[in-house]
């Protein structure tokens, strides 16, 4: 069986999905690292450049 529980992050929720033999005190210190800006965009960028050309 999963637990399911939400998380704040910054102004949104992230729900997350524990499964069973995780304790909840531990599964309380995850953190959630989310990219910057900057980060996000090379992300795409990069993405973009990888895809195939269209003839």
């Amino acid at each position: 069986m999963v637990r399911k529980t939400s998380l704040k992050l910054h102004n949104s929720t992230a729900v997350i999905f524990i499964p069973d033999g995780v304790e909840m005190e531990l599964a309380a210190r995850i953190e959630l690292h989310v990219p910057d800006e900057h980060s996000r965009r090379v992300g795409q960028a990069e993405a973009a450049a990888s895809l195939p050309k269209l003839s």
